[in-house]
């Protein structure tokens, strides 16, 4: 019998196989929530303890045209009020699909000139994941590259000082 509320207690094998079935029933879970969702919009209630709530809002603003104006007359600097930025990467890859709509070849070509331009920074968070997975697996002791050799300079440069 597995022990389910002390996860320490497990073995790599049951921990593969808790993970392994955890996989279906999120899955089983999502679906479950698909449906409910479904019936709580057809029977408000029908859901015991459930209800559907508006999901996350976007502000935006009414009347885009007049905000600029509107904005101006309550002291509202300018350089607040317009903003120019460079476009993301998503934003321009975006774009790129539509330059090159038709011409695979030159989409390839400009998607590789772009991708020299991106640098991916990680959240710092990490995954758990499927070994099937296509990211590079995370090194032990990957989190403290750079760190060490800040430190150490650091430490080096208060010496100098005293």
């Amino acid at each position: 019998m597995v022990d389910f509320s002390n996860p320490n207690s497990l073995t790599d094998a049951e921990l593969t196989k808790i993970l392994d079935f955890g996989d279906i029933v999120g899955a089983h879970v999502k679906a479950c929530r698909a449906e409910a969702f479904k019936r709580a919009n057809r029977k408000p209630g029908c859901i015991p303890g459930y209800k559907i709530a508006p999901g996350q809002t976007n502000r935006d603003w009414q009347n885009p045209d007049t905000v600029p104006t509107a904005l101006k007359k309550i002291g509202v600097p300018d350089e607040l009020i317009w903003r120019r930025s460079v476009a993301s990467p998503a934003q321009t890859e975006a774009a790129l699909k539509t330059v090159f709509k038709g011409k695979p070849d030159k989409l390839k070509e400009a998607m590789a000139e772009l991708e020299k331009l991106i640098k991916k920074v990680s959240s710092g968070s990490q995954s758990l994941v499927r070994d099937i997975d296509p990211r590079e697996e995370v090194k032990r002791g990957d989190e403290f590259k750079g760190k060490v050799e800040k430190y150490v300079k650091t430490a080096n440069d208060a010496d100098d000082l005293l």
